[in-house]
């Protein structure tokens, strides 16, 4: 049987165990979401016994970004310290992947100067028109480039915790009536197209995907829906899954 210390081959990388650490935000960046001495000697403090690390969520796009000291990885200006990061955590002879997420309708207005943009017209918020979301499926594609150049093991596109990817994923959050709302496979569209794009970027190395398994509300996803979504997330490249679920606020 295999054991939780048993060593674990993931295309060509080995992780010494089975023990990882997931994303947790610290809020430890600048205010401009540069990496400080601060978030490297937290991350540094816990990779000793750790098989794989998954640094916190990091904006792709300053749209996204959901409170501030969030690390950010959105410009080339912020390579050099997200470098210093990995090659920190890999000294520990620990692999390393960042996750890229953009907050969607759960960033703050008041911190990011502009309306915030979701799937489709909420409180607060307005629709993201179809230019719009190409426009941001290149922000990921851009940043993980940049994750590339900073020399992580890979990264974790976070679609999950009510975030903008769950949010065209979640029928509670996503009523367009175009290719990108309706249907499974329609909401399904965007997070996929998401992934083509990164897998373009990544190479050989490791592509991970947080997925919002279940909303845990009778009118949002299900399991069911989500074992569909991870046959369409593994046949589009992704090597582990990590599942979470509960969109925000059910």
């Amino acid at each position: 049987m295999v054991g939780l210390l048993d060593s674990l081959e993931v295309k060509g990388l080995t992780l010494k165990n089975r023990i990882v650490m997931p994303p947790m935000q610290t809020r430890l960046a600048t205010p401009e979401g540069a990496v400080t001495g601060s978030l490297i000697n937290h991350y540094i403090q816990r990779s000793n016994e750790l098989g794989f690390l998954i640094v916190e969520h990091s904006y792709v796009s300053f749209s996204g970004m959901l409170n501030k000291r969030q690390v950010s990885i959105c410009d080339d200006n912020l390579i050099f310290g997200l470098k210093k990061l990995s090659s920190s955590i890999h000294a520990k002879a620990t692999p390393v992947v960042i996750q890229l997420n953009h907050a969607g309708s759960h960033a703050d207005e008041k911190i990011i100067g502009i309306q915030p943009v979701a799937p489709s017209l909420s409180h607060g918020c307005r629709a993201l028109q179809i230019d719009e979301i190409e426009s941001l499926i290149e922000s990921f594609s851009m940043a993980t480039q940049r994750a590339m150049k900073a020399g992580f093991d890979g990264v974790e596109i976070h679609g999950a915790h009510g975030f903008l990817l769950n949010q065209f994923y979640s029928p509670l959050t996503n009523r367009r009536r175009d290719q990108y709302g309706g249907s499974l496979e329609n909401r399904m569209r965007f997070p996929l197209e998401v992934i083509e794009r990164v897998k373009k970027q990544i190479g050989r190395r490791l592509l991970l995907y947080r997925l919002g398994a279940d909303d845990l509300d009778p009118s949002g996803i299900k399991i069911e829906d989500s074992q569909k979504f991870a046959v369409k997330l593994e046949d589009a490249g992704v090597d582990m899954l990590d599942v979470s679920g509960g969109i925000c606020g059910s």
